[in-house]
């Protein structure tokens, strides 16, 4: 189960760094693991990379 969270924060991460995701440019969160681990166990659970970046935007407003 954890290698699969893994996997997930890899993709979260390549997302991050890809041109054609709503995460592209989001750097601010490579210097967030806690947000990054949500969203890898949102991405687990099946919800998309809309799902994550609302995810990653109301928690980066805390």
């Amino acid at each position: 189960m954890a290698g699969n969270k893994d996997r997930f924060r890899q993709e979260i991460i390549a997302s991050i760094a890809s041109d054609d995701s709503v995460l592209s440019g989001r750097i601010d969160l490579l210097s967030e693991p806690e947000i990054i681990s949500g969203m890898a166990t949102l991405a687990e659970e099946g919800f998309d990379d809309e799902i994550l970046a609302d995810y990653a935007h109301q928690m980066s407003k805390r």
